[in-house]
């Protein structure tokens, strides 16, 4: 399996891939188990952040966005809600009365209820074919 680093610093973005497994650091790549759900077991994207750890998921595509909390192992689940760019992935969640959008891109992680960002940490993904 191949599997693509890509580790984004600053605007503009400057991103390294690193594509061989022979050529990936230790440090790049955190040792983990998926958790994606057992409906949807392929693992497309897995990212970090400093707080949490996200996963892309499905079957033949992507459909499932899980985040854990890192602090506290709290997790979401939810459907992605598609978007015209591949690497940005979007889950809504409508916990009446908030709304909370969570939007995962390679250089971030942003988080909104009702509209207003609440979390936004840098992210780094780690990714298979997406």
């Amino acid at each position: 399996m191949i599997r693509k680093v890509l580790v984004l610093a600053t605007l503009p973005l400057i991103a390294t891939s690193f594509i061989s497994p022979d050529t990936r650091s230790a440090a790049a790549q955190p040792t983990r188990e998926s958790s994606c759900p057992k409906n949807n077991p392929s693992e497309f994207v897995y990212a970090y952040t400093q707080n949490y750890h996200v996963y892309i998921c499905g079957r033949e595509l992507p459909n499932v966005y899980v985040a854990i909390a890192k602090k506290n192992s709290r997790r979401i689940t939810l459907p992605l809600h598609r978007t015209k760019d591949n690497y940005t992935c979007v889950a809504i969640n409508q916990a009446y009365p908030n709304t909370y959008r969570y939007v995962l891109t390679p250089a971030e992680l942003r988080i909104t209820k009702n509209g207003r960002t609440i979390v936004s940490e840098k992210a780094t993904w780690i990714m298979d074919d997406f």
